[in-house]
């Protein structure tokens, strides 16, 4: 994983990018990236305070809840209007 893969980079606190290329043996790729509009700037801030030991029980609940419903969201949404998807070779 190339977390400063250039596409799909939302995280303000660091780099990481939400897109992934894949390839076949004979050299065509793809690249599926998530739309910036799915995470909400409440998960990245979660994320960093995972990162940093800060989170309170209520936060790691709060943020268990979050993860349940984006996860249902996701699922549920058209994959057009969870990922752009592009032909990159």
């Amino acid at each position: 994983m190339d977390v400063n893969y250039p596409q799909s980079q939302f995280d303000p606190h660091r780099p990481q990018s939400y897109a992934f290329v894949i390839s076949t043996t004979g050299g065509e790729a793809v690249e599926v990236a998530l739309k910036d509009n799915f995470l909400p700037m409440r998960f990245y801030d979660f994320l960093l305070k995972g990162r940093e030991g800060t989170m309170t029980d209520a936060d790691k609940e709060e943020f268990r809840q979050l993860k349940s419903s984006l996860a249902e969201l996701a699922l549920a949404l058209p994959e057009e209007e969870l990922f752009t998807v592009r032909r990159i070779s």
